[in-house]
């Protein structure tokens, strides 16, 4: 992940220097990011050219340039792209949109965590539990959020490195951790 925290701290650190609304001007290559990010995950082609090592550098970078003018991205997001593509680092464009979350949350001066259920949360439940939080913290939150079937049950939200963990799978953990624990205390 340093890698990615490198690109996007440098997206983070122009876009900061840049005069006009620098905060649209984040929210705007976020987006933007995550169109091209849309566009090479959504073709197996594209995703073989840019992330093999057939093509060329130089080629990966081209390509990555036509979609960058195909969206129509701010210079910046191209000329950070264009390295990212021609230095074969592609496949961690996930990776960098998420790190460049985090500069911009850091600079905000707010948290971000994730929210991992066990079903699919509507949005009024997600802004209940993010408005929770912000009560909380008394900060702003942004949460990150996914389905995990393996919880059985419930929900757990992991916000600043602490996890708040309602979920049944670690509810059933902490019984089973119990009851083995209390087994070898009684044959001891």
């Amino acid at each position: 992940m340093s890698v990615a925290k490198n690109y996007a701290k440098a997206l983070f650190e122009v876009l900061a220097e840049e005069k006009n609304g620098a905060s649209t001007n984040f929210e705007l290559a976020r987006q933007q990011l995550v169109l091209v990010e849309s566009a090479v995950e959504s073709s197996s082609e594209l995703k073989m050219v840019l992330y093999g090592p057939v093509v060329s550098a130089q080629d990966k970078s081209a390509i990555i340039s036509s979609i960058c003018d195909h969206i129509g991205t701010l210079s910046v997001v191209k000329n950070v792209l264009g390295v990212v593509a021609r230095k074969g680092r592609m496949s961690i464009l996930g990776d960098i949109i998420l790190a460049f979350d985090k500069a911009r949350y850091e600079a905000e001066g707010a948290a971000s965590g994730k929210v991992v259920s066990a079903d699919e949360l509507s949005d009024a439940e997600l802004d209940s539990i993010r408005n929770s939080f912000e009560s909380k913290l008394g900060t702003k939150v942004y949460l990150e959020y996914e389905v995990d079937k393996n919880l059985l049950a419930g929900l757990s939200v992991t916000l600043g490195g602490k996890t708040y963990d309602g979920s049944l799978r670690s509810q059933l953990d902490r019984i089973q951790k119990t009851f083995l624990d209390g087994a070898a205390a009684a044959s001891s």
